[in-house]
């Protein structure tokens, strides 16, 4: 699925949108449960893209349907939007990645993107947003639950509005902040040419 929305896919998604008239996308995110992900050796979220090959199509026609499954059957229930390049634009002009929604919420996001008061945390002058994430295995040795130490935030624990409360099968764990970064900083010094390590918002 990174074809809709990963940062290192937004050129190809681009010229997808742009070179292809009826693009569906099928998509099945789930991958946590082995035996209900598309791939159960990969863990790994997944989209089925069809379309028919155009000539160049304006930014103003351009569109997508995308059609979301909760697990990794076609004949389960889905969820399915419209969308249209000029609209989900507006979400990240620069990398404009392709939401998963149905019709009622993308019909609230509009709205919210229709608000003067609402702005992109990107464009926030207290937030810095980056990519990239850290591998609990590799990397086990900066991780514990030192509360001391710098919060590390799941995707499971965000919820609409808020945070999950509920966590029963995970735990809260913490990074040690000094040690990561004056480990990359050694690796990095070492390294001749330039390098910039994708380190993790907090």
């Amino acid at each position: 699925m990174a074809i809709l929305a990963d940062i290192s896919c937004a050129a190809t998604r681009r010229h997808l949108l742009f070179n292809t008239q009826n693009i569906l996308a099928d998509c099945f995110p789930q991958k946590d449960n082995a035996s209900r992900r598309v791939f159960q050796d990969a863990k790994l979220s997944t989209a089925v893209i069809t379309g028919i090959k155009s000539r160049t199509i304006p930014a103003s026609d351009a569109q997508i349907q995308v059609k979301v499954y909760p697990w990794n059957k076609f004949e389960d229930e889905f969820r399915e939007c419209l969308l249209r390049f000029p609209d989900f634009s507006q979400l990240d002009p620069v990398n404009t990645p392709v939401p998963l929604v149905d019709a009622k919420q993308w019909s609230v996001c509009q709205k919210l993107l229709g608000l003067s008061s609402i702005v992109r945390l990107g464009e926030a002058s207290d937030f810095q947003v980056t990519r990239g994430e850290i591998n609990q295995t590799i990397y086990r040795e900066f991780i514990s639950e030192n509360s001391s130490h710098a919060r590390l935030l799941k995707g499971v624990e965000v919820a609409r509005y808020g945070f999950a409360k509920t966590l029963k099968i995970f735990r809260i764990i913490h990074l040690s902040w000094r040690s990561w970064t004056g480990f990359f900083s050694k690796i990095f010094y070492k390294v001749p040419r330039k390098l910039t390590p994708n380190y993790p918002n907090f």
